[in-house]
């Protein structure tokens, strides 16, 4: 199922629980649909932008070569120069 779908429907479902809800309340129909359409709107862009942010930051931290691993290889060769020096007997 595409993920539009999916963030609709979840949308959808909480229209229906608001609609229930403020239908309980003995709300007027007019004010009852209307609350529960900005609920909906509020619940499809919050799971929309959850996702996106979601799938940025997964994307960014894929892409993103290990900083530590990389870091470790450069400093090997250093340590290997530096070795050397340290093994010499001062005179």
């Amino acid at each position: 199922m595409a993920p539009n779908k999916i963030i609709f429907q979840i949308g959808v479902l909480a229209f229906c629980v608001t609609a229930v809800f403020f239908g309980v309340q003995n709300l007027p129909l007019i004010e009852t649909v209307s609350r529960s359409f900005i609920v909906f709107v509020g619940v499809v862009l919050t799971v929309a932008f959850a996702l996106v942010a979601g799938s940025v930051l997964t994307s960014k931290s894929i892409a993103e070569p290990n900083q530590g691993a990389e870091a470790e290889r450069k400093a090997k060769p250093k340590e290997a120069a530096k070795r050397p020096e340290q093994a010499a007997p001062a005179r």
